[in-house]
């Protein structure tokens, strides 16, 4: 664990997974974290489930090393005592709806007055600003905004990525600007006002595809385990029944082309080609692959496998 952070407090207003997964980094680094948690019920992420010696798997991903204290901010009381928490932080960080905070006198003008030189984060699904500012926000629908769902499966059917990528994707950038600002903080004594958008965030974790859409004119199909930008790559049946994972598209040309003369296969159908399946089609030398892939055998022996490895 590292203690670049350490000295740092934080108030954490954030729930769920975006907003969490930044402050269990900064606790990570050394920074003191306060979350705050609503009377009665807590985090929503502690319900999940309840494998973890009682606690959810969730929370305990998200949320350790933080201290932790219940805060009705609906009333007086509980923004008060908020309040002198904030008197004595460097960061203030929320991911409700935009407009919650402000409706708890929680802006950043007002947050600023409490502490002149603070570091605010806000994270939400769209933008503080904008006509989709107050749509809901939840991983999946993110992951179909950026067009994720619609990259990710197979040709039969889509499927969401497992994890919560669009939170994770928040959370990292908001860590970023958060750090970024403590150092801009170090050389100016200003604080920074730092918006977090998810669907901003993950649109830069699309790579390439939207580079397909805007110079190839068309839109990605689904792959499966296999590439969207190359072949041979992924799993491919042999001949004893089991899966060989090859990885020989693109820049491994020369390795590719020796795995070929082991298998005693012609080679000039077999190169390594690129973009087939922007189509969501197999090439002829794709098909040649396969049907040479099936002729291999997995209990190969090491000097046969050395063999493939190109030399210095």
């Amino acid at each position: 664990m590292s203690n670049a952070l350490s000295g740092i407090t934080v108030v954490d207003l954030t729930q769920g997974v975006s907003g969490p997964f930044a402050t269990r980094l900064l606790s990570q680094m050394g920074a003191r974290v306060i979350k705050i948690e609503r009377p009665g019920t807590g985090d929503l992420i502690r319900y999940w489930d309840d494998i973890v010696h009682g606690m959810c798997s969730g929370h305990a991903w998200v949320n350790p090393g933080k201290e932790s204290v219940a805060l009705d901010l609906k009333s007086e009381s509980g923004r008060d005592i908020l309040h002198q928490l904030i008197e004595r932080a460097d960061v203030l960080i929320e991911n409700f709806v935009p407009g919650t905070v402000d409706a708890w006198g929680l802006n950043y003008e007002k947050v600023k007055a409490i502490k002149p030189d603070v570091i605010y984060c806000h994270i939400s699904g769209f933008g503080q600003e904008g006509p989709y500012r107050d749509r809901a926000a939840l991983d999946l629908i993110v992951q179909g905004e950026a067009g994720l769902i619609m990259t990710n499966g197979t040709p039969e059917a889509p499927s969401k990525i497992s994890v919560s990528l669009c939170d994770i994707a928040g959370s990292m950038y908001a860590t970023i600007a958060i750090l970024e600002a403590l150092f801009h903080r170090e050389r100016t004594e200003r604080g920074q006002d730092i918006q977090i958008s998810l669907l901003d965030s993950v649109l830069t974790w699309t790579g390439y595809f939207p580079y397909m859409v805007w110079y190839g004119n068309k839109l990605p199909k689904r792959v499966g385990l296999h590439h969207h930008t190359m072949a041979p790559y992924g799993p491919y049946p042999c001949g004893d029944e089991r899966m060989v994972i090859v990885a020989a598209g693109g820049g491994h040309v020369e390795m590719w082309r020796k795995f070929c003369q082991a298998i005693e296969c012609p080679t000039s159908d077999l190169l390594p080609t690129h973009c087939a399946s922007l189509t969501g089609t197999h090439s002829t030398s794709e098909s040649a692959r396969r049907s040479a892939l099936a002729s291999v055998r997995i209990g190969w022996s090491v000097s046969t496998l050395l063999a493939f490895l190109p030399g210095p």
